[in-house]
């Protein structure tokens, strides 16, 4: 079902939407879907929900609220979940990125509250899940977060 997510995703909309909906995810005819690729178990965008052009998600669950926003060239790499709540924003050339068992273990998410905004460059390491709460602001180009939750 991934690999079948990943052609349709490549798909201009609305034909991709209608074969990703018949696939199981849950995506809002209003929602939108670049040219990305998106290697995924299951998407949930809702209203207004987009994701750019020239993405890279290889993770395990991609939710986008109502008008929340993933921009450009941004890389999603590992065993974790995106959360996206309303009105929030991911720009472009981000690299969110997390190891697999044995190194990591449990489910971790990366949130971003509603609001919440992330600009360009910057690098997220997911060992351990990262939450961001309502209307902040990650700025500036190179800022990186490291949650180092390795099993020793």
């Amino acid at each position: 079902m991934k690999f079948l997510t990943l052609i349709f995703c490549l798909f201009p909309n609305p034909i991709s939407i209608f074969f990703l909906k018949i696939l199981g995810h849950k995506i809002s005819w209003k929602a939108k879907i670049g040219f990305s690729i998106v290697y995924v178990k299951n998407i949930n965008l809702k209203k207004n929900a987009v994701i750019g052009h020239f993405n890279f998600f290889k993770v395990d669950h991609i939710n986008l609220d109502e008008d929340s926003y993933i921009g450009r060239f941004n890389i999603f790499k590992g065993p974790f979940e995106i959360l996206l709540e309303p009105e929030s924003r991911i720009q472009k050339m981000n690299k969110f990125t997390s190891a697999y068992f044995p190194v990591t273990y449990g489910n971790q998410i990366l949130k971003i509250g509603k609001g919440t905004g992330i600009t360009s460059g910057n690098y997220f390491d997911l060992t351990n899940s990262i939450t961001f709460g309502e209307n902040c602001q990650v700025a500036g180009m190179g800022t990186q977060f490291w949650t180092h939750g390795y099993v020793h």
